[in-house]
């Protein structure tokens, strides 16, 4: 359906509107569908990772340049 692609899309356009530069979003390093979908948007790692508290996981850091 796309929603996702949508909501996405949504989210930068507003950020374009705002002047906004750059758009950050962390993920679970094992969510490979997520890391997948926010890289065929256009996001890439940029080398930011963090252990999430509690856990063993591990949060990385996505950035848009716009």
């Amino acid at each position: 359906m796309g929603i996702g692609r949508k909501l996405i899309q949504y989210v930068i356009d507003e950020a374009k509107a705002a002047k906004i530069k750059r758009i950050f979003l962390w993920v679970i390093e094992e969510n490979v569908p997520a890391r997948r979908f926010y890289e065929a948007n256009g996001f890439r790692q940029n080398g930011q990772t963090c252990l999430i508290e509690g856990t063993s996981k591990i949060d990385m850091c996505y950035e848009l340049m716009l």
